[in-house]
């Protein structure tokens, strides 16, 4: 039966991909009635999964990523064999930290075309007219002024981040439960369509701009491909961000204007007799306190980003 003669370190690499540690093991006492090279690599697996000093040294190793701040564990990745003698094989093992790869971005802006009845400033666009002084002409309104919402058309920039990173497939037997699959379709189901719950940048590292950009990012989508067969995947995350619009706030009597998140709708109340909004129309209201007639409406469900980045 096969045993573990010697073995000892012959290198280790730290990359932005993790770790990579080399080793060469000795096994003797090979015998080739028994010990098929399907035995022989059972038998290195076993030795080397099982043993202590390998297990504390190797497979309870944690890698931290410095920009992420994730864990990943070091797993056996690769055995390689050649035969020394007629009982005694070399063989070559390398140990792979199952980290990640580096987050690529791509920035890209679009637009789509709204109407709106307010100025950049968020004030109400009025327009007031006053009528000749001639009641043969004008009736009523001869020598009246008369004011009237305007609804005009602008272009919304939509600031798309897609971010695209190689997640690792099976884990080598060190987390059976553990399927990027399963993970991918988890996180399809739980942020697309979603927007964010808190101040958030979709650049792990920096900094949420504007500072105050609650319900700006709406997740759109979660795309994966594989070109090794499953080993691994690339996976892209899309982010769309729209700024944030001013309303007034107004809980009980007082008001205050302020932000929100610009994944809101606008509803607001048209004159049926014109077609255009009143002119005491205002700025829209963020709850249905006091003025209803303009609203902004939150139409996508805010939940917690801070966890899309973790991998296990």
């Amino acid at each position: 039966m096969s045993t573990l003669h010697a073995i000892r370190n012959t290198g280790a690499t730290l990359s932005n991909t993790g770790w990579v540690i080399n080793q060469t093991a000795i096994f003797r006492n090979l015998d080739p009635a028994e010990d098929s090279i399907a035995g022989l690599v059972s038998a290195a697996y076993n030795v080397l999964l099982t043993n202590d000093y390998y297990v504390g040294k190797f497979l309870n190793f944690t890698d931290i990523d410095p920009v992420s701040g994730e864990q990943w564990p070091i797993v056996l990745d690769q055995l390689d064999f050649s035969t020394l003698s007629q009982d005694t094989q070399e063989v070559g093992i390398i140990w792979r930290s199952r980290r990640n790869g580096p987050m690529r971005v791509q920035f890209s802006t679009g637009a789509v075309m709204e109407q709106t009845n307010m100025t950049y400033g968020g004030s109400p666009i009025v327009l007031k007219y006053k009528y000749p002084n001639d009641p043969n002409l004008y009736g009523d309104k001869a020598d009246q002024e008369e004011a009237t919402g305007v609804m005009m058309d602008k272009l919304i920039p939509e600031r798309t981040v897609e971010l695209t990173r190689t997640e690792w497939g099976p884990t080598y037997g060190y987390n059976p439960g553990y399927n990027v699959i399963r993970l991918i379709d988890e996180k399809k189901h739980k942020y697309e369509g979603h927007t964010n719950l808190t101040n958030w940048s979709p650049i792990p590292g920096l900094p949420p701009r504007p500072a105050i950009n609650i319900e700006c990012w709406l997740c759109t989508g979660i795309n994966a491909t594989t070109n090794d067969g499953g080993l691994t995947y690339d996976v892209s995350y899309s982010f769309v961000f729209r700024d944030p619009i001013p309303v007034t706030a107004q809980v009980n009597e007082s008001q205050t204007t302020t932000h929100v998140g610009g994944w809101v709708a606008e509803a607001l109340f048209i004159d049926p007799g014109t077609g255009r909004p009143p002119s005491n129309l205002g700025t829209p209201h963020y709850s249905t306190y006091g003025n209803a007639a303009y609203r902004v409406v939150p139409i996508y469900q805010p939940i917690d980003f801070s966890q899309i980045w973790v991998g296990v």
